[in-house]
């Protein structure tokens, strides 16, 4: 064991300072005692003031049983015992020797009156050993792992001297403006080198928004953060006459018109109203531009279906706006049905109430009824067969705005009822899924609990016709939540960067619109609407629009 480990090289180093300047020390006190004599003998007091009563004399650094005076250290040691004990020297800045022929350090434009960057001395080594020319330190390639750098056979043994932290070293320069897209910010030193032209310009896309209202600058918003983006554009008629202060603090260009900034984005998101949805997204695919139309698709299955041909004739993504497919709790309560969790599936009951808000070109079936509709066909994989729909105009002239719908879905056997209405004292936004063993509730709502499940049924009883419920735990199963439409518009890029069909294609915007479709028609002729009548007489398609209709009241 070295003579330094029971007590600290520190000692060790003061000691053989003072026995260089003074002489040998003599030992001022008694032999350490054996492990025999600590066994049979009593606790003494030691000369440092430690209370023999309660531990064992401590033992000198010099002791007769291991003497060091006179008598040479090993050389590792010893050399560094006295290099520690000299006066520190100036550190001296030795060139480093370069690797196979090659120069270590490159000319700096930036470099001071000696060599150095900015005038603080030589220019400094990649902490992996790579010079500025990609030459590492011992010769390896630049792409190999780094080496600890080769250090001169007399160079010292540092390993125990207190470390010294280096001096700062300047920053490489950043790259300039003109080597950056517009509207990306540059990429540091220390990342993958850029991509081509070619691939820059598809992973790094300008994105406009049509429409920047109260849903569109929620778009805007998430765009400014999707990875891909390289500048969002936003696109108003009110922004003609004035640049909108909010847009110009977000650093967004602004357009009166979607005709000049058609050649300045790459892609669009549609958040007009609906009645403008067709026209816009026909415009912006005549010009190969990737389309995003919030719900509903459209106002008719026939424009639906013309934004859908439009897109496939012209290889560009269409991507229908349903929010909540994109919901980490919807998502949840897909798996639990589909999973069979809840046991066999009942029903679906869906519920979005809320005072106003009012629209002037569409009725709350068109408004909200999108939403819930799309989460039945997410959650059950399927699509209505059956729409009825009734409804109220109480307030409203023009459009109704209570509604009830019921989709029969045939293929899997269930149904899924629907309430809508601007014209309620609460906000509720609900889906409760009702099983043969379980029942779970999806309550948007509430933030931390979007997610219940209630181990709840009723089984028929085996005798007198009578019926027992089974009550047990109710569980919130944990849902990892992230803002639906950061994550819609961050699959809209993806999309487009990578050429997948979304989720949410135009197929699925056009399956939603005609259950609209269909539930306009109920209301009207107050009966069950096939969706096969739909595709059979395309010219039965009622628009969502109902100005002419006279005013329905509940019975």
């Amino acid at each position: 064991m070295p003579i330094w480990f029971p007590y600290g090289l520190s000692q060790v180093i003061r000691m053989q300072a003072h026995e260089r300047s003074t002489g040998p020390a003599r030992p001022n006190h008694a032999p350490r005692a054996s492990n025999s004599d600590h066994a049979h003998s009593p606790l003494v007091s030691s000369a440092d003031g430690w209370d023999g009563t309660s531990r064992p004399a401590r033992p000198e650094l010099q002791s007769s049983r291991r003497p060091t005076a006179g008598r040479r250290l090993r050389p590792g040691l010893q050399d560094t015992l006295d290099r520690l004990s000299r006066p520190a020297e100036p550190p001296v800045n030795r060139p480093a020797e370069p690797a196979d022929g090659a120069p270590l350090t490159a000319a700096r434009p930036d470099a001071g009156p000696d060599g150095g960057l900015n005038g603080r001395g030589p220019d400094v080594v990649a902490r992996n050993g790579a010079s500025p020319d990609g030459a590492s330190r011992n010769g390896a390639s630049p792409d190999s792992a780094p080496q600890r750098s080769a250090l001169p056979e007399d160079a010292p043994d540092l390993s125990s001297a207190p470390q010294v932290q280096a001096p700062a070293v300047a920053a490489p320069p950043k790259p300039r403006a003109a080597d950056s897209v517009p509207g990306q910010q540059a990429a540091p030193a220390n990342v993958a080198p850029a991509e081509p032209a070619g691939d820059r310009k598809t992973r790094t896309l300008r994105v406009g928004v049509v429409g920047v209202g109260y849903w569109g600058i929620k778009h805007v918003r998430a765009l400014e953060k999707v990875d891909g983006v390289a500048a969002v554009v936003g696109i108003d008629e009110r922004l003609a006459g004035e640049p909108d202060s909010t847009l110009t603090a977000l650093g967004v260009d602004q357009y009166g018109d979607v005709e000049s900034a058609l050649p300045n984005v790459d892609a669009l998101v549609i958040a007009t109203p609906p009645s403008t949805h067709t026209a816009i997204g026909l415009r912006a695919i005549e010009a190969g531009k990737h389309v995003l139309i919030e719900k509903p698709l459209a106002t008719s299955s026939a424009e639906a279906r013309s934004l859908i041909e439009a897109a496939d004739a012209a290889g560009v993504i269409l991507m229908a706006g349903h929010t909540f497919e994109h919901n980490a709790a919807v998502h949840k309560l897909r798996d639990l049905v589909r999973g069979r969790d809840l046991g066999q599936l009942y029903y679906l009951d869906c519920a979005r109430l809320n005072l106003g808000l009012y629209r002037e070109d569409v009725g709350v079936i068109a408004d909200l009824a999108p939403h819930d509709i799309s989460i039945a066909n997410y959650v059950l994989g399927s699509r209505p067969t059956t729409v009825t729909a009734w409804g109220s105009r109480f307030v409203g002239t023009d459009h109704e705005d209570v509604a009830f719908l019921r989709l029969d879905y045939a293929d899997v056997g269930v149904r899924a009822s629907i309430q809508v209405s601007w014209l309620s004292p609460v906000k509720v936004r609900r889906v409760t899924a009702v099983g043969s063993q379980r029942m779970a509730v999806y309550d948007d709502l509430a933030e931390d609990e979007r997610i219940r499940v209630y181990d709840k049924s009723a089984v028929p009883a085996a005798r007198d016709n009578g019926m027992t419920y089974h009550q047990g735990d109710t569980v919130l199963p944990h849902v990892e939540f992230a803002e639906p439409l950061a994550v819609q518009d961050q699959e809209f890029v993806r999309c487009v960067q990578t050429g997948d069909r979304p989720a949410a294609d135009g197929t699925s915007g056009l399956a939603v619109v005609q259950a609209l479709d269909a539930a306009q028609i109920s209301l009207r002729e107050q009966r069950p609407v096939s969706i096969a009548e739909l595709n059979q007489v395309p010219s039965a398609a009622a628009a969502l629009r109902l100005a002419s209709e006279p005013p329905l009241r509940s019975a």
